[in-house]
């Protein structure tokens, strides 16, 4: 094992290969991992696309100006980030 992590690091001392490692191993073995992401991925999805569709519900009523401004893309994300703000929320709490 010439030439590894663990051969150049002192005892005792993590680095990032060990933390790395360890990361991947927990990822890997945890089953629930999986779904703690498909969860949150279609979370932010919805919120977003729920965000979305209320303002392009709008888009009909607005003036030529105000639809010469809109931004779709811009209101998606928007949305998009108030749900990885509220995944996180949830995630820390």
């Amino acid at each position: 094992m010439s030439g590894s992590a663990s051969d150049t690091a002192p005892a005792g001392r993590a680095t990032f290969p060990h933390c790395l490692r360890a990361e991947w191993i927990k990822i890997r073995t945890m089953r629930s991992t999986v779904h703690v992401i498909l969860g949150t991925l279609a979370f932010c999805v919805g919120l977003a696309s729920l965000n979305s569709t209320s303002a392009g519900g709008e888009y009909g009523d607005m003036t030529a100006v105000d639809q010469a401004a809109f931004d779709p893309l811009a209101t998606s994300l928007r949305g998009y980030l108030l749900a990885q703000i509220a995944s996180t929320c949830w995630a820390l709490w």
